[in-house]
Order: structure tokens, then sequence, then C-alpha cells
């Protein structure tokens, strides 16, 4: 039997090896933190959700929404009903920020909206809800990039303006950048689209006046 030499790594091979196990190295440095930003968010979303149905939940029950979130762990209930159990905050600890309405000057809320920031920025739903240059409960206030949001009402939209339909506007309709389409009660935001994806000729889509087109500085 002849005998059976060993071939040992080459220095090229040896260079090849090293290179894919740097290449590796630096995609999982890359790669691991975008997915731990990713998973933060989906607990985040799913928060919301939980969040959302809990005060849909209430609503039923009371004809309203609550006038403020519970404490971080608490557990949502009224009169023995349970909504929902430890009730959760953002991974900071810090209470996710709600806003809602008054029905005549009153403690019953009759739509609400949750706001939080998502660690990845380039989630496409940041742009699907047309938060890229901000949202949040008023115009100087726009500091967030998510939310959700009762269904008779949106997320607010007002950091730099939003294109809605104008009041009036003949036939066509007109498209216009306000500063505040709540102030104007518009129906429709369509954030950064200024053609309104062609719907305003309808005028189930126009705002309810112009009080909102051109705001004062606060």
């Amino acid at each position: 039997m002849g005998l059976i030499k060993k071939k040992g790594f080459t220095i090229i091979e040896l260079l090849v090896v090293l290179g894919l196990l740097a290449l590796l190295a630096i995609t999982a440095f890359i790669a691991v933190p975008t997915q731990l930003k990713k998973a933060r968010d989906a607990r985040r979303k799913s928060d919301f959700q939980r969040i959302k149905t809990a005060l849909y939940d209430y609503y039923f029950d009371n004809d309203c929404f609550p006038q403020e979130l519970l404490e971080c762990g608490e557990d949502f209930g009224v009169d023995g009903e349970s909504y929902l159990s430890n009730f959760p905050c953002d991974l900071d600890g810090e209470p996710y920020v709600y806003v809602r309405t008054k029905k005549g000057g009153g403690k019953c809320s009759q739509w609400f909206r949750l706001f939080t920031n998502l660690e990845n920025t380039a989630d496409p739903i940041i742009d699907k809800i047309h938060c890229r240059q901000g949202c949040g409960p008023s115009k100087t206030e726009c500091d967030y990039n998510y939310g959700v949001a009762s269904t008779n009402t949106q997320i607010y939209q007002n950091c730099g303006g939003a294109f809605v339909c104008a009041p009036g506007g003949g036939t066509e309709g007109s498209c216009e950048p306000y500063e505040d389409p709540w102030l104007s009660e518009c129906p429709v935001i369509y954030g950064d689209d200024s053609t309104c994806d062609g719907q305003c000729s309808d005028p189930a889509n126009r705002c309810q006046n112009a009080s909102g087109k051109q705001t004062p500085e606060e």
C-alpha cells in the first residue's frame, strides 16, 4: 500500500477562509442589531393592538373611551369586567402616549390616538401611516413615528402640514396642504400625497371648512 500524503492549507486557502469569516462577522455585526430593533418594535406593535382591543372592549361597555391609560403593570378592568391584565408600557418603562377627546366638555372620550417611536426607522409602516415627518398629539408635539387610532379618527399628521381635500373646489375638487386638518374637520388626510389620491371630486372627502389651512403660531 502506498502512503497517503496529507495536504495542508495553502496561504491562499487560509486567506480565503479568513476573508469569509471576516465577512460573516461584519454581516452579523450589522444584521443582529437590526433584528433586535425589529423584535423590540414587534413587541410595541403587539402592545398597541392589545391596548386598542381593550379600549374598544371598554367603549362597548361604557359608550366612551377611558380618560387616561393605566400605570404600567396594572390590571385594566371596571366593576369586575377585565379588559387587559398587566397593562403594557414601552420597553423603557415609560407609558405610551395616549390622546383622547372629551364629549361635551366631560370626561367621556369618543376617540383616541396612541403614539410611540419605532427603533427600525426603515420600517415601511412609518410611510404607510404618513408619519415619516413625525406624528403626534399636536403640531408642536410631532416626535413620534408610529401610532394607532380609533376608527373614527386618524393619526395626527400635522407636522409640516398634510394634504387634504379642501372645501368647495368645484366638480374636480382641490387637494391642498393644511397646517391643521383636524381643526377643519377633514374626513381624510393624505399625508404627503399632493394628489390626495385623486379623491377630491367626492364631496364626502372634503374638509368642513378652511380654518385649519393656516393656523397661528403657538
